[in-house]
């Protein structure tokens, strides 16, 4: 089986969380990074585990469209969260997302906005894309999965013919203004990649108490991680 080209040494290096994102788990393909982090927790995957695929065979955004990513070119990312009662504001959970993507993004020199309720974008570009699921467990606690597709340096043609030409040109041109920005700032594309990552394992904190072990900025090197 492939490996993952994800650098998850260099990304746990990086981290400024306790939880989020400590424990990682890493796969060249997938049929969907929501789908894997929502089979992992039933089999005992930890709050706060990080999923990161380069491929994905039936990736989706919201009302069911596909997203696709190209290996290597992308970044498709779900993070897992589990709290002990419902959250007090889930639709807040994609803005909060996206706000930290955002940053992380910005790191690299590019100036990015957000479309309510799920899109970044450089102009009118679309960059990204988050899609947020929660359910309750079977243990009766709740989980949110927070998922993110970034278009890290993928060309028009490399997007199918079902994504429909108009949205292809605005995603590539979204791609190719993250391409630039990481020229500016001599950093390859793994680099942009764990921006991207970094930037929304940073998210996990705005969901009130379940959150308060990872505000950005106090990781300790004591903390574990885990790839897989």
């Amino acid at each position: 089986m492939a490996e993952s080209t994800f650098d998850r040494h260099a990304f746990a290096g990086s981290l400024g969380t306790l939880r989020i994102g400590r424990s990682l788990y890493t796969r060249a393909e997938v049929d969907s990074t929501n789908d894997w982090a929502w089979r992992a927790l039933a089999s005992g995957a930890e709050d706060g585990a990080a999923f990161v695929a380069d491929r994905q065979r039936a990736g989706r955004g919201r009302e069911g469209r596909a997203w696709h990513t190209t290996p290597g070119k992308g970044l498709a990312l779900s993070l897992l969260l589990t709290l002990e009662r419902p959250p007090r504001a889930v639709g807040v959970v994609p803005l909060a997302a996206g706000l930290a993507l955002a940053r992380g993004i910005e790191r690299l020199g590019l100036k990015t906005r957000l479309k309510w309720p799920n899109d970044l974008l450089v102009g009118s570009s679309k960059l990204a894309g988050i899609l947020c699921e929660s359910r309750r467990t079977p243990r009766g606690a709740w989980a949110v999965v927070v998922g993110v597709g970034v278009n890290v340096s993928q060309q028009r043609e490399e997007f199918p013919r079902e994504v429909g030409e108009q949205a292809r040109e605005r995603r590539a041109r979204g791609g190719g203004a993250l391409e630039r920005a990481r020229a500016s700032v001599g950093r390859d594309g793994h680099a942009r990649r764990r921006a991207g990552a970094r930037g929304v394992a940073g998210a996990g904190h705005v969901l009130g108490p379940a959150g308060h072990r990872s505000q950005p900025g106090t990781g300790s090197k004591r903390h574990r991680h885990r790839a897989r």
